[in-house]
């Protein structure tokens, strides 16, 4: 399952076999990170693909004054 968020890019996956989840991500400032298969469910993986690309966003543009 793909997620958009906060300029980056992350892709949701799940494993029947072991009953886990886990996700791999690019961030807006290109930082990657593959995270360990040990979530419990998809709205944990969720979470913290969410934070991750968040906490490795681009700062905001200020407007011209």
């Amino acid at each position: 399952m793909p997620l958009q968020y906060a300029g980056g890019g992350a892709a949701i996956h799940h494993c029947p076999d072991v009953d886990a989840c886990w996700f791999t991500a690019t961030a807006a400032n290109r930082h990657e990170m593959d995270s360990e298969a040990a979530h419990a469910s998809f709205a944990e993986v969720t979470v913290g693909a969410t934070e991750f690309l968040l906490a490795h966003a681009l700062p905001a543009r200020q407007a011209p004054a």
